[in-house]
């Protein structure tokens, strides 16, 4: 028999009392002491913490747990969900490169955080993802009385998925609401979700992966929709009437987002020894980690000349504090530049519509490779998927064809019926 216990604390009034385990009104740990008798006779001895505080939360957990052997199931390692997602992100965390994004951090903000108890982020962005669908996970399993990870089945992930929510809706400074998940962010939670269960297979902790069975998240085809030389010239036109202190630096960012077609990220951490005398950037993306190279036009250099770095070290950051609110920093003020100059088209057409438009001419002129190279995408799929009907190739198939069809109609003598006369 098993049974559950609260083992008290020192500072709990039940710690003194002469069977302070018969005492449960309180909120110290749950634990289980005792043993379980399978089917076939063998004695499993479960003893140990049940990781929780909840009383009633524990026992279903410890029944949860006795239930397989009592069945007399085998069990492989019944681990808790709640231990595999800290264990799947411990390695994640060991696995993945270490954060190159991260700047020094001045003597008042180490201060403030060491006085109020936090630390420093360092968390990978990748480990962030993961822990961005577990966390939610691990409440969604919390609630509805699901201990173990093996109890997880495809039916509980269906409306776990029914549950994910998009970017919170503040008023008055408080969140009132969330918005609807973008396909784009249900497929990568459910590719990160995957990932998850496909580790607790390798690891033995489950014999199948529920999320394998998952339908498939289609997302439409999003079209892209280069700036037109119109809009070019509204956007630097618009520089210097919208940023008059900074404008030569924020005309030099935009310069090399036009004409490189790095992420935004790439260029807000970009060196001086990121650009080769000849004018030429060599860089291991952020996001990807992938190594891309693009030459720069003399109009680019020219520009990062005319205004003074923001460091010694970074052209457009100070190299305090996080990359990612530097990015955010410079998003705003591209967000304000394409306002002013009217550029529509909504978020499609903002930061990364440099990067596309770019892209979109390499394609025309170069072919894929060349989009592949300069993009740098790991894979000549992603590049396909988005930029192959962009190519010349492309077009001189279907030139090829309709110069054939149409051949064919000459030879065949049709006749376009609006040309016809009436039969007399």
């Amino acid at each position: 028999m098993v049974t559950a216990y609260r083992r008290h604390q020192a500072r709990c009034k039940y710690a003194k009392y002469r069977e302070p385990r018969k005492h449960k009104d309180c909120t110290c740990p749950v634990h289980m002491d005792g043993f379980v008798t399978t089917p076939s006779g063998e004695k499993i001895v479960m003893r140990g913490s049940l990781e929780t505080r909840n009383w009633a939360h524990g026992q279903i957990k410890l029944n949860a747990m006795i239930e397989p052997h009592l069945r007399g199931e085998q069990v492989l390692k019944d681990i808790t969900v709640e231990d595999a997602i800290k264990k799947f992100l411990t390695t994640k965390r060991t696995d993945i490169p270490a954060r190159t994004d991260i700047g020094s951090e001045s003597d008042s903000v180490t201060a403030f955080r060491e006085r109020h108890g936090g630390k420093a982020d360092d968390e990978q962005e990748q480990v962030r993802k993961y822990r961005d669908v577990l966390s939610p996970l691990k409440t969604f399993c919390h609630q509805n009385g699901l201990v173990l990870l093996k109890q997880i089945t495809v039916d509980h992930l269906d409306e776990f998925r029914s549950t994910w929510k998009g970017r919170p809706v503040y008023k008055d400074g408080k969140i009132v609401d969330h918005k609807p998940k973008t396909q784009e962010g249900k497929q990568r939670y459910q590719q990160n979700l995957a990932i998850f269960f496909n580790h607790a297979v390798d690891r033995e902790w489950i014999s199948k992966n529920p999320a394998s069975k998952l339908t498939k998240i289609v997302v439409p085809e999003t079209a892209i929709n280069p700036f037109t030389p119109q809009e070019w010239s509204d956007i630097f036109g618009h520089i210097e009437l919208t940023f008059p202190k900074i404008h030569k630096m924020v005309r030099a960012f935009v310069l090399i987002l036009k004409e490189s077609a790095l992420r935004i990220g790439d260029v807000v951490k970009l060196r001086p020894e990121d650009i080769s005398t000849s004018g030429e950037i060599e860089i291991d993306t952020q996001k990807t980690n992938e190594y891309v190279w693009v030459n720069l036009p003399s109009e680019v250099i020219a520009a990062l000349k005319s205004f003074e770095p923001k460091c010694r070290n970074y052209f457009f950051w100070t190299g305090n504090g996080q990359l990612e609110t530097a990015k955010k920093d410079w998003s705003a003020k591209m967000l304000k530049l394409f306002q002013a100059a009217g550029v529509g088209g909504g978020t499609a057409r903002r930061s990364h519509n440099f990067r596309k438009t770019l892209a979109v001419k390499v394609a025309e002129q170069g072919g894929l490779d060349a989009a592949m190279n300069l993009l740098g995408h790991k894979s000549i799929k992603t590049t396909q998927k988005a930029y192959s009907k962009f190519t010349e190739g492309r077009k001189d198939q279907v030139r090829e064809a309709l110069r054939k069809v149409r051949e064919s109609e000459k030879s065949n003598k049709l006749i376009d019926p609006a040309h016809t006369s009436p039969t007399s």
